[in-house]
């Protein structure tokens, strides 16, 4: 046999195989070498106008949303096919993976030209890739409209220019595919739709078998709870209502005593320190653990003591060393045992046992948190806070109020800051965390860096003798067992025996 006939049959073969491949998004995927697995295939079978695809990270969304752009370009004519991508940088990479596929041996000669942003077909297809721009999107009729990582496209641009494009098409298709991220705006809209025009499909982690469980457990060591949420477990992020959600605010709520640092004798602490700017306060917040004489079946967390001022920040300097000079070594010296009818009389030392101050050390805050580092040593942790850890703070907050492992007080201004709050995702996969003006608020913030100091196991110390019986106890509806005039539990706040569930 001739060179020329077998160089002909080759052909003929990979025609046939073209063919074969033309009805059956996987078999043509797996014919020009970018297998799809079965369950990404059938996501994409496009049955209805509108297809939804809620994918974790690494999961292949972009990869399929470019076979699927390939097959449809090469098995219909003058078919128009639109890319939208959240930023310029992905559309860039998914028109790239798309001109690699089309490197194939099969696809000889189906593409007539390669522009910057486009590839155009033999046939008259196209397939456009743009961020997400709407001078970029505007003006286009499309049979095929792609919106990758859609939860990061604004629902303007969605809905006023993206949308349109499919209008004046017959039998045109849409796919909005991200990780989840905000629960609000166009993509959550979509992705909650009970519609028969609209199929929403989540892809499993555990079926990409190219992602190990080793690989799974160092990301959730090591990224904030929120975004691993949305990441891998692909769920979306409450946002836009609030970032706690408002019942678990309300079932954390108990009207104890808050007792100032003056009034305490003791109970172990963390404390958390957010400076004050031309138009803010200084504050301060407290997280210790619940002495409730085993009452609740496990240990609970709760405030002891917030505040906000307008003291000189020498003044706040000094309040914070009072407060968190007196640990529990020093306390312990203290006690005198006298013949006051073998009664142990304990001096009158008003303050709780801080186990660390968590300053905030960013602008204003960098000189107080140096002055405490010198004065503490070794009692202070000076905090840059950034978007990150905000992120991770604010989780563990949130992750304690959910679990019912978190007692908050009924304090106006601290529970209106709270509730404010609202988790923002961001385009380079965070979350921007702040109030209706952008900061948290002071309290908030105050409270979020002491949860800084609760790691994923804590120690709460031992609980004190039971309480007496006569005393007041309030509950929470989530129904935890509170005094009405609290204390922590002696033994610090390390690590080892309290687990932070959700964190």
């Amino acid at each position: 046999m001739s060179a020329a006939t077998v160089g002909r049959n080759a052909r003929v073969s990979m025609k046939a195989d073209l063919l074969a491949a033309r009805e059956d998004l996987g078999v043509f995927a797996r014919t020009v070498g970018v297998p799809l697995e079965d369950w990404q295939v059938g996501a994409l079978s496009l049955k209805q106008p509108t297809t939804v695809l809620l994918a974790p990270r690494q999961t292949g969304k972009s990869r399929s949303l470019s076979v699927l752009a390939v097959h449809r370009s090469l098995t219909r004519r003058e078919h128009m096919t639109l890319v939208v991508s959240a930023g310029e940088d992905a559309a860039r990479r998914l028109l790239a993976t798309v001109r690699g596929m089309l490197t194939h041996p099969l696809l000889t000669g189906a593409v007539l030209d390669e522009g910057a942003g486009q590839v155009t077909f033999a046939n008259g297809s196209v397939i456009r890739a743009v961020p997400a721009s709407e001078r970029q999107v505007r003006g286009w009729s499309v049979d095929l409209l792609l919106l990758d990582e859609a939860s990061f496209i604004s629902d303007d641009l969605i809905y006023g220019a993206a949308l349109p494009t499919t209008a004046a098409r017959d039998g045109a298709r849409v796919v909005l595919a991200s990780t989840p991220w905000e629960a609000s705006g166009a993509f959550h809209a979509f992705a909650t739709m009970d519609r028969p025009d609209v199929a929403v499909h989540r892809w499993p982690l555990s079926r990409a078998s190219w992602i190990s469980a080793a690989f799974v457990a160092q990301m959730k060591a090591t990224m904030p709870p929120l975004r691993f949420r949305a990441e891998f477990d692909a769920e979306f992020v409450d946002g836009g209502s609030g970032l706690f959600a408002r019942t678990d605010l309300l079932d954390a709520v108990a009207p104890y005593r808050l007792l100032e640092p003056a009034k305490a004798v003791g109970g172990a602490v963390l404390l958390g320190a957010d400076w004050g700017r031309a138009r803010d306060s200084h504050a301060l917040a407290m997280i210790g653990a619940l002495d409730d004489g085993g009452r609740n079946p496990d240990p609970v967390l709760f405030v002891p003591w917030v505040e906000t001022s307008q003291r000189s920040y020498a003044d706040q300097q000094d309040l914070i060393f009072q407060t968190a000079a007196i640990g529990p070594e020093a306390r312990a010296r203290a006690y005198l045992t006298g013949p006051t009818q073998g009664r142990t009389i304990v001096p009158r030392m008003g303050a709780y046992d801080v186990t660390m101050v968590f300053s905030e050390s960013n602008g204003v805050g960098a000189a107080p948190t140096e002055a405490l580092l010198a004065r503490l040593p070794g009692r202070v942790q000076a905090v840059t806070t950034t978007q990150r850890s905000k992120e991770l703070a604010f989780s563990r907050l949130a992750g304690l109020l959910s679990n019912h492992q978190l007692v908050l007080p009924d304090h106006p201004q601290l529970l209106r800051e709270l509730s404010a709050l609202e988790a923002t995702p961001t385009e380079n996969g965070g979350v921007r965390i702040g109030g209706a003006d952008g900061h948290p608020g002071d309290l908030a913030m105050a409270l979020s860096l002491a949860a800084l100091g609760l790691h994923d196991d804590v120690t709460v110390g031992r609980c004190a003798r039971r309480r007496p019986e006569r005393e007041d106890w309030l509950e929470t509806t989530s129904g935890l067992q509170v005094p009405a005039v609290p204390k922590p539990r002696d033994g610090g706040m390390g690590r080892d025996r309290f687990t932070v569930r959700g964190v």
